[in-house]
C-alpha cells in the first residue's frame, strides 16, 4: 500500500540521519497527496526532509523538461514540485548561519566584480546590506573551480599584525601552502603567497582570491605605516606568476570609507588603482525577487487585489535591506507553519 500512513512509517524506518529523496513507483492521487502533506507536517519525529518523487512528478518533468535534460531547469522544476513547505525555512537572516546558495538573490553585477581579477578590491557599506554574504558567495563560486582557490577570512577586531597572523593560519589550515606557515608580517606573507603561486607543488593554482571581511581595525592600524600591508597585497595583484594570478578584497564599514578618501590623495602610485564598490540597499526588482520567489516555491502567494501594495509596504518597512527582508520572511514563514498546525488541530478537535 502507498497511502500516507504507510509512507510515513517507511520514512521512520529510514531514520533521520540524512535528508532523503524518495522515488516512488506509484502514482499518488490528489487526496493521498494532500493527506501526506498534512500528516508529514504534523509528524514531529521526522526532523529531516523526505521528498517524494512519484510517477506523476516524473511524467511532469519528462513532458515539460525533456528537451532541456541536464540543465538547471530540471532541478528547479523538481524542487518546485516536491519542496515540503512545513519542513523548509529558506530564509536566513543571521550572519552566523551560512546562506544557502539558492537564497543568494540579486547582486549579480556585484558578485562578478568581486570574483573577477579586474574587478573591485574595496567593498564598503552599512550593516545588514549583505557584504559578508556577497564575499562568501564569491568564495563558494571560485574555490575548487579548476584548482582555483578562494579563501574568506573574518578579521574583525584585528590590527594589521594580528590580521597577518590570522591570515597565515587560515591559509595553512585550508591547505593553500604546501607546508604550515606562520607570520605576523605582511611582507613575509606576501612573499609566501608569491612563491606558492609560482609553484606547481602540490598543484598549480591558476587564480587565488583572498577576501578579508570586517577589516575596519586593519585599515585603521595600516594608516600608521602608510598602508604598507595593502601595498604589499596590491603589488602581488599586479604580477603574473607563470600563469597564476592573485586578487584581494577587503570589506568593512567606516574605516574603509576613510581609506578610500585617503588613498585618493596619496602619493603612492598603487593605492589609487584599487577599485571600490559601495554596497547599497536592493533596488525594487531585486527586493521583490527575494520576497516573492522563495515564498512562491513554498506555495505562498499574495492576493492579486492587494499584491503590489502589500509587497511595497513590506519592502519599505525593511528599507530594501536584504537581511531585513530575510528576517521578515523568516517570521512570515514561521507564522504560516504555526497557523496551519493550529488550524489542523482545531479541525481535529471539532
Amino acid at each position: 500500500k502507498y497511502d500516507e500512513k504507510n509512507l510515513i512509517e517507511k520514512f521512520k524506518e529510514l531514520g533521520n540521519s540524512k535528508h532523503t529523496l524518495i522515488f516512488l513507483d506509484y502514482a499518488l492521487d490528489l487526496p493521498t497527496r494532500r493527506r501526506l502533506a498534512k500528516e508529514i507536517k504534523l509528524e514531529k519525529s521526522l526532523t529531516k526532509v523526505f521528498a517524494v518523487v512519484d510517477r506523476v512528478a516524473v511524467m511532469f518533468l519528462l513532458k515539460n523538461c525533456a528537451a532541456q535534460l541536464g540543465t538547471k531547469r530540471v532541478t528547479d522544476t523538481l524542487m518546485s514540485l516536491i519542496m515540503p513547505f512545513a519542513r523548509c525555512q529558506p530564509y536566513i537572516w543571521s550572519p552566523r548561519i551560512p546562506l544557502p546558495p539558492e537564497m543568494f538573490i540579486g547582486r549579480e553585477n556585484e558578485i562578478q566584480d568581486v570574483m573577477n581579477h579586474g574587478g573591485v578590491n574595496i567593498v564598503c557599506g552599512g550593516r545588514q546590506l549583505g557584504k559578508s554574504a556577497l564575499l562568501k558567495m564569491a568564495c563558494r563560486k571560485v574555490d575548487g573551480n579548476n584548482n582555483e582557490r578562494a579563501i574568506f577570512i573574518d578579521i574583525d577586531d584585528k590590527n594589521y599584525r594580528e590580521a597577518a597572523l590570522l591570515t597565515s593560519h587560515e591559509l595553512s589550515d585550508k591547505n593553500f601552502f604546501a607546508e604550515p606557515f606562520e607570520t605576523d608580517d605582511w611582507e613575509e606573507l606576501a612573499r609566501a603567497i608569491r612563491n606558492r603561486l609560482s609553484s606547481d607543488a602540490p598543484t598549480k593554482i591558476p587564480y587565488f582570491l583572498l577576501m578579508l571581511d570586517e577589516a575596519d581595525k586593519l585599515i585603521n592600524s595600516c594608516a600608521e605605516n602608510n598602508y604598507a600591508p595593502i601595498v604589499a597585497l596590491a603589488k602581488i595583484q599586479q604580477e603574473d606568476y607563470d600563469g597564476s594570478r592573485f586578487k584581494f578584497v577587503i570589506a568593512g564599514l567606516r574605516n574603509i570609507i576613510r581609506f578610500e578618501h585617503e588613498k585618493t590623495f596619496s602619493n603612492n602610485s598603487i593605492l589609487p588603482t584599487l577599485k571600490p564598490l559601495t554596497i547599497k540597499p536592493f533596488n525594487v526588482e531585486e527586493a521583490r525577487k527575494l520576497l516573492e520567489v522563495p515564498l512562491k516555491y513554498l506555495g505562498l502567494y499574495f492576493p492579486d487585489n492587494k499584491k503590489d501594495s502589500l509587497i511595497l509596504t513590506i519592502l519599505e518597512t525593511a528599507n530594501y535591506f536584504p537581511s531585513l527582508i530575510q528576517l521578515y520572511c523568516e517570521k512570515l514563514v514561521r507564522a504560516g507553519i504555526c497557523g496551519l498546525r493550529r488550524r489542523h488541530a482545531d479541525l481535529s478537535n471539532q
